[in-house]
């Protein structure tokens, strides 16, 4: 038996690297089976037992993750999507350009990293053509919330000192909707990063690399990116109506204190998060977001309360039943 790093998963299998080489390699039935709480049973950055030689390798076992990056599968299946396994951080990508700044999806990352305790942070694109004052108003948002945002340009260089040492030594998520510049990001960090990924694609025999599935890319020593396809609809796995206001790291001073006890801050009098916007305080697009995440999600099994954090749901590390 030989280990393997996972470097892509799909229908067809997965692309593992094994002793500097890029090879395919089949699932075992057995791993569905076994891992029912998610939709696949490998994901990018798994470590993996193999078995067999040559062509005919089989992933027999994943073994334990350090983390795992989790959303909710999509097509309404109460199942979790794992994203990534054993990454540092969440890195989502935004263009305070064209297309303008948007905090949806940027919160829906920010809540999902959250839940899976992964650090997060966000890099603001296309600095050198945003509006006067935009940037500086979102840096402040996401310094309130205790998240690590800088702003560059791909374009002209600004920044990207700074995001190289964002990334050193970790193991990062990057995701980034159409039109944000994740992809010239990408070839701005690391100029041969182009041919990487266009080499990962052509060994998947897929003749053209379209970020449609997850990949692991060694862009330097210490330096890995899981690039992503950007995730419109994401909810973050193991999170209810309850449970998803400590998932918003710059409500936690603000939480317990409106006048209803079982206030879900979406339309009660008296709510502390209404009153924190209103005295600027609290940034209106954060709440906006919490609150439209809110009406996706399922509400608490029991009554409602304060409510338990995302890990005290009786989840494991890996997402299922303890």
């Amino acid at each position: 038996m030989s280990f393997a790093l996972v470097l892509r998963v799909d229908a067809r299998g997965a692309l593992v690297e094994i002793d500097g080489r890029t090879v395919a390699a089949q699932l075992r039935g057995a791993l569905f089976q076994e891992a029912t709480w998610a939709t696949r049973p490998v994901a990018v950055g798994d470590r993996v037992a193999l078995e067999g030689e040559g062509d005919e390798l089989t992933i027999a076992r994943v073994e334990p993750r350090r983390s795992a990056f989790l959303r909710l599968a999509a097509r309404g299946e109460r199942k979790a999507q794992v994203i990534a396994a054993n990454v540092d951080q969440v890195v989502a990508v935004a263009s305070v350009g064209i297309p303008e700044f948007s905090s949806t999806f940027v919160d829906r990352m920010l809540a999902g990293s959250a839940a899976c305790e992964i650090p997060a942070a966000v890099i603001l694109n296309k600095r050198d053509v945003a509006r006067p004052g935009a940037v500086d108003a979102i840096l402040a948002t996401y310094a309130r919330a205790r998240v690590r945002a800088i702003a560059i340009s791909a374009k002209t260089g600004e920044g990207l000192d700074e995001a190289r040492a964002l990334f050193a030594g970790k193991t990062s998520v990057l995701s980034g909707l159409s039109g944000t510049g994740k992809s010239s990001l990408l070839n701005a960090l690391s100029p041969g990063l182009s041919r990487l990924v266009g080499h990962l694609s052509y060994k998947w025999k897929q003749g053209k690399h379209t970020t449609s599935a997850a990949e692991l890319i060694h862009v330097a020593p210490g330096f890995d990116l899981i690039d992503t396809p950007g995730i419109r609809g994401f909810l973050p796995w193991g999170v209810d109506r309850r449970k998803l206001r400590h998932c918003f790291l710059d409500f936690e001073p603000l939480l317990g204190a409106c006048r209803f006890a079982d206030c879900t801050h979406t339309n009660e009098p008296g709510c502390t998060l209404d009153e924190a916007v209103a005295a600027g305080t609290l940034a209106r697009t954060r709440l906006a977001s919490y609150r439209e995440i809110f009406e996706e999600l399922p509400p608490p099994p029991e009554e409602w309360s304060e409510g338990l954090r995302p890990r005290e749901s009786g989840l494991g590390d890996d997402g299922s039943d303890e």
